[in-house]
């Protein structure tokens, strides 16, 4: 039996992957309707798997398991966000605080900010970036292909994709493919209702949202911040050798000779020729 995570009906289901909105649909389990969570891919059952622009799905993970990466500084003060005290603390440093919800203007000689105590933390948040992207050997980049980074993942039980991949899911009868900005879609929900006679039954709220979506899927955790234009910053100065000076730094998102890199990057366009292909010929694509 090959293990499938999705959330629904007994006869219609949405799979769970990271970075695909897999929040929303958790949320949407604590309800009295009939929606709930399932672990097992029958073939008796419809499916729908979500897909996005691999890059876009590949960036999303990046931000998050780099965020991660400076969490728990040595200073667990207010300016932290109370942790250890509260472990659901929106920010779990100084440094991702201030790296997403403020535009930095420079962070040469860690001159974000006057208070010698804060340049202190905001050292210690560059030298955490700095330290992921050295290069350091062959393995340097191995954590870019892992994590919510594992861009050949489109269902959270996927353990491996070469065994099971999304172009195999494309050749599956019963399993449909959305758009992940479709979601909250009010088409959305009309289309699994038309499918299935119990998803009528939702009553569109979930857990974490102030006002039931009654017309649609709840979107959860959709945030903007500074995050890309100060990562955008942080390696235009890196360029011009201003920051980390005699280190070599590379990224997906920047140009780089990085063999590893540039063969992450082949790779991501080989899955976005499947999402493509999807999108172009897939008669089970929703097009709403």
């Amino acid at each position: 039996m090959i293990a499938f995570r999705g959330i629904g009906t007994d006869n219609l289901r949405i799979g769970l992957s990271p970075k695909m909105g897999s929040c929303s649909l958790e949320y949407m389990t604590f309800t009295e309707s009939p929606i709930r969570e399932y672990n097992n891919y029958e073939d008796s059952i419809k499916y729908v798997v979500l897909i996005r622009d691999v890059m876009d799905k590949y960036k999303s993970g990046y931000k998050q398991d780099l965020l991660e990466m400076v969490d728990n500084d040595p200073w667990p003060d207010s300016e932290s966000g109370h942790y250890p005290l509260n472990p659901h603390a929106v920010f779990k440093s100084f440094f991702h605080r201030i790296f997403v919800t403020t535009k930095v203007e420079s962070f040469e000689n860690n001159g974000l900010l006057i208070n010698k105590t804060e340049n202190e933390k905001i050292g210690w948040g560059i030298k955490k970036i700095v330290k992921a992207h050295e290069h350091r050997g062959d393995s340097s980049y191995d954590w870019l292909t892992h994590g919510h980074m594992s861009f050949r993942i489109w269902n959270q039980y996927q353990s491996d994709p070469s065994e099971w991949s999304l172009k195999d899911m494309s050749e599956l009868k019963n399993v449909y493919f959305a758009e992940l900005k479709d979601l909250s879609n009010p088409k959305l929900l009309e289309w699994l209702q038309e499918k299935d006679e119990k998803w009528k039954e939702y009553d569109g709220w979930a857990m974490g949202v102030n006002e039931p979506n009654r017309e649609g899927i709840p979107q959860i955790n959709k945030t903007d911040n500074y995050f890309w234009t100060n990562m955008d910053l942080f390696w235009k100065e890196y360029t011009e050798g201003k920051i980390a000076k005699g280190v070599l730094l590379n990224s997906p998102f920047y140009p780089t000779e990085n063999t590893e890199i540039n063969n992450i990057l082949k790779d991501i366009e080989l899955e976005q020729e499947i999402i493509d292909n999807i999108r172009d010929n897939n008669e089970r694509y929703i097009r709403l």
